[in-house]
């Protein structure tokens, strides 16, 4: 997931990327403010005056990621926080391709190509975008281990907030390869109380 910052008109991104050129590596990760893995793993960024908390719960034994963020303005200007999913819809070991589709059902719930269908769950706004394929990218640590380094990823939609000034907003995201029954509470909760057994 890449968080992209809107401020007075300067924008900004979390993305963290290599690509095999090196020219146009993406340094995201120099807005990282933090770090904490208590019961779950938890990133803070900063930029523009906006905060960023994103939050990451893996439901047991089953495809479901849930995605919590806490998004915060403390600037004294509009802010909008852009929230663009990477993907690729393949076989493991395997790439997406430029011409491969993707469709998105009406009310944004289902995600579907090359014959996978993810189920898609949130309280924010559901953007339509022109597709983004990005090729190239370079994994430095599987070239070490001799995996196939060289990928591809694709976005074609994006969840868009905007935050007045000073105002905080907590937003959810789930995505799971089975239609969706939990509210992020209770998927969080029956993962903490998992790790209390």
């Amino acid at each position: 997931m890449e968080e992209i910052i809107q401020v007075g008109g300067k924008t900004i991104s979390t993305a963290a990327q290599e690509y095999v050129s090196r020219e146009h590596n993406e340094e995201g990760q120099k807005l990282l403010q933090g770090f904490t893995l208590n019961e779950f793993p938890q990133w803070h960024y900063g930029a523009l005056g906006v905060e960023i908390k994103r939050e990451v719960v893996m439901k047991h034994e089953e495809n479901l990621l849930l995605i919590n963020y806490e998004l915060v303005n403390q600037s004294s200007k509009k802010a909008n926080v852009i929230l663009k999913p990477w993907m690729r819809f393949t076989p493991k070991g395997e790439m997406p391709n430029v011409h491969q589709e993707f469709l998105l059902s009406e009310n944004g719930d289902e995600i579907k190509s090359n014959g996978y269908t993810l189920y898609c769950k949130t309280d924010g706004k559901l953007v339509l975008d022109k597709k983004d394929f990005r090729e190239n990218l370079y994994f430095e640590d599987d070239a070490k281990d001799g995996k196939v380094s060289i990928g591809s990823m694709v976005s074609t939609y994006s969840h868009h907030h905007e935050l007045k000034p000073k105002e905080t907003k907590k937003v959810s995201i789930i995505y799971s390869m089975a239609p969706i029954k939990d509210s992020p509470e209770s998927i969080r909760d029956k993962e903490l109380t998992r790790f209390s057994d």
